[in-house]
């Protein structure tokens, strides 16, 4: 028996004294125990890539890969080693359920890793997607805001142009009395400059002066508002100029973004099914072989020898 072989009956949980007696079984038990070395390997080079994606470290990874990959070894090779096939599936299936259990969450653990890798092109650019969205949002929401108050001081300027233009026809009525008092088109109907016309002209002279003055206060508070207008665009722009681009590339957000791929893609959403699947179907691997294989020789040495032990054990402390 070759080192290489002793290895891997050692990865199988397998006793070497009892396995020389049944060297026909040898084979078998190597392949489990590569079986359940390989699945420890690939569980820690997928934990390994995972904590570097989420540290961005390769000593954390480095380190917390193999202990990882060891533990899942040394678990599946446990129940390999401890598990007795009875002949009954069902018995057997209910003495590996923790690990099978154990099994789906560690797939779900360990395949997401491989999905962020093997979907990256595509999870950078829904990142962009995302940031995009963002910028825009933001956007939307200033240019609401701004939007807003625009609009309520355009109201105003439009109130202020209404109410001039209210005292400029009330302007022109007066100065029309006034002219038609003079011409005799109006008023006392009498063509003269007599002293209904002066007090008219009066009246028209002192509305013409008071309009005066109001325009030239409501233009100064129209072009106040306008000039207020002005700068809240100006401001606005600034706002916008001034938007954060989101920069998140941590294992969240890139999950994030494959979910909303997987979403808007089923060819996406299919293979991460199936590397979910396959993951599964690795960890799963070493203990359904063990219930698929038949029962050979070794372990019906192993039983003999252990029911040999029980009864010296019992005539012992009898």
């Amino acid at each position: 028996m070759n080192k290489v072989n002793r290895f891997f009956l050692f990865c199988s949980g397998v006793n070497l004294s009892m396995i020389k007696k049944s060297p026909t079984e040898n084979n078998k038990y190597v392949g489990i125990g590569a079986t359940v070395l390989f699945t420890g390997l690939f569980a820690a080079i997928a934990a390994a890539y995972a904590f570097f994606v989420i540290s961005d470290n390769i000593f954390v990874a480095a380190t917390i890969g193999p202990l990882w990959g060891l533990m899942i070894f040394n678990l599946d090779r446990l129940i390999v080693s401890s598990m007795k096939k009875t002949g009954s599936l069902k018995t057997d299936l209910l003495a590996i359920s923790p690990r099978l259990i154990l099994a789906i969450f560690i797939s779900l653990v360990i395949a997401k890793p491989l999905e962020l890798k093997i979907f990256e092109k595509e999870i950078d650019d829904e990142l962009i997607q995302i940031s995009n969205n963002s910028i825009k949002q933001q956007a939307a929401k200033i240019d609401s805001t701004y939007t807003r108050k625009r609009n309520e001081y355009k109201a105003q300027i439009q109130s202020l142009k209404s109410e001039l233009k209210e005292k400029e026809q009330f302007r022109n009525e007066i100065v029309q009395i006034a002219q038609q008092e003079a011409d005799g088109t109006g008023g006392s109907k009498l063509r003269n400059l007599g002293p209904i016309y002066q007090l008219k002209k009066r009246d028209a002279d002192n509305i013409r002066s008071e309009y005066q003055q109001i325009k030239l206060q409501y233009t100064n508070l129209i072009d106040a508002q306008q000039k207020i207008i002005y700068d809240l665009s100006k401001e606005k722009q600034l706002q916008i100029a001034s938007i954060h681009k989101p920069t998140a590339d941590g294992i969240a957000a890139r999950m994030v973004a494959l979910e909303r791929l997987a979403t808007k893609n089923s060819v996406i959403a299919t293979t991460q099914l199936f590397i979910v699947l396959l993951f599964m179907l690795i960890e799963t691997t070493p203990i359904s072989l063990k219930i698929m294989l038949n029962k050979g020789p070794y372990e019906k040495i192993t039983k003999s020898f252990e029911k040999k032990l029980q009864n010296r054990y019992k005539s012992v402390y009898q």
